[in-house]
């Protein structure tokens, strides 16, 4: 009996352990899908019906009005502009407010093409470029998918994960929020005209008067017979190095490595000499920096609503994902309730004077002051 109690006991603790194990894999799988981003696969935005911003879009068809000023008023408003400039000035301090607000809470709440890349890149501390960036990424996968609350870099500002298993589409959401329907192909061909402005200065700088060039160009002038002038040739050179230097920051900043805004000549990696891989300094505008700035001018401008909407679709795209499973969850139909309580103590004053307090007792605490409020409210 005790060598079958024994044998069962032995069977009992190597079937726990394979099960043991078996959880683990099935929980590392998980996580290693979770930082997986999904928004090439399917998981569009734009696809999930009942949309609010399709319900906004609606509302503009109709004639509604985002209660941005239109054009046709801007001669009243010039005219009585300085009839109230501290107004003016006050209520263009508290849109600026609600916008910094509203940026920094996308930001921080839902995810973008770099999102992991970036982070990843932080982690890292330095020494991160283009040859080497895929060995220094894979081996801050652990820390990466760190679930601790202390650890912020890879979660929302109420500290719930974010990944495919908490996003609907993971690694769009922000450049949805922006362009809508456009999404990522929008937001990296905005910051290539931007970096293309940036860099074409520098460029200009460094190769029009390099004597090679100069050299080249008059040979052509020669060959063509005065068809292509050779400022001509070397403008059309310096254009192409431009595009080719651009073309390398989006690699940069594709992977999750920031490119100084303004360079100068000693930075740059295209010249008319040939390439020339620059280390990453760590200083300069990362992909993340790209979109705050598109998106501020998004909410500063005069369609600021329907970014809203889509904060609002992107939302509803989660909750639907982890909350109802899919069930059909839409923000029309969702209600919300909080609770706010406070306990306001109001001092006695001259209450609490000898007189007072011989007949009635100390009224030092607080007892007689105090405010008790608690209420329900719902919208």
């Amino acid at each position: 009996m005790s060598e079958q109690f024994k044998k069962y006991s032995e069977e009992n603790k190597k079937q726990a352990e394979r099960d043991k194990e078996e959880e683990e894999k099935k929980h590392d799988d998980e996580v290693k899908d979770a930082n997986q981003a999904n928004s090439d696969t399917g998981n569009e935005i734009k696809d999930i019906a009942d949309r609010p911003s399709a319900a906004y879009a609606a509302l503009l068809q109709e004639g509604f009005t985002d209660g941005k000023v239109k054009a046709s008023k801007g001669a009243s408003i010039v005219s009585g502009l300085f009839s109230d400039f501290s107004g003016t000035v006050s209520q263009t301090a508290v849109d600026l407010r609600d916008d910094l607000y509203t940026l920094d809470y996308i930001m921080n709440m839902f995810s973008y093409d770099t999102f992991e890349k970036e982070g990843k890149y932080h982690l890292c501390g330095g020494g991160v470029n283009l040859s080497n960036y895929e060995s220094n990424y894979n081996t801050q996968s652990e820390a990466w998918n760190n679930e601790a609350v202390t650890f912020s870099e890879n979660k929302t500002l109420t500290n719930k994960m974010i990944n495919s298993s908490n996003n609907y589409s993971y690694g769009n959401e922000v450049e949805y929020i922006i362009y809508g329907n456009s999404n990522k192909k929008s937001a990296y061909g905005t910051i290539f005209a931007i970096r293309y402005a940036l860099n074409l200065p520098s460029e200009f700088q460094e190769n029009w008067n390099d004597g090679t060039l100069s050299g080249m160009a008059i040979a052509i002038e020669s060959a063509s017979s005065g068809i292509i002038p050779a400022p001509l040739f070397k403008l059309v050179v310096v254009l192409g190095l431009t595009a080719a230097e651009t073309a390398s920051d989006m690699q940069y900043l594709k992977n999750g490595m920031p490119v100084e805004l303004v360079k100068n000549k000693d930075q740059l990696t295209w010249t008319y000499a040939g390439y020339s891989e620059k280390a990453v300094s760590g200083k300069g505008f990362f992909y993340s920096d790209y979109l705050k700035l598109i998106l501020f001018t998004k909410l500063t401008g005069n369609n600021e609503y329907a970014v809203y909407a889509r904060i609002a679709d992107v939302i509803q795209a989660n909750m639907g994902q982890k909350i109802s499973n899919n069930s059909g969850f839409v923000m029309k139909k969702a209600n919300v309730y909080y609770s706010a309580e406070a306990n306001l103590k109001v001092e006695p004053l001259m209450l609490n004077l000898p007189l007072t307090s011989d007949y009635s007792g100390s009224v030092s605490d607080g007892i007689i002051g105090q405010i008790k409020y608690k209420a329900y409210k719902g919208y």
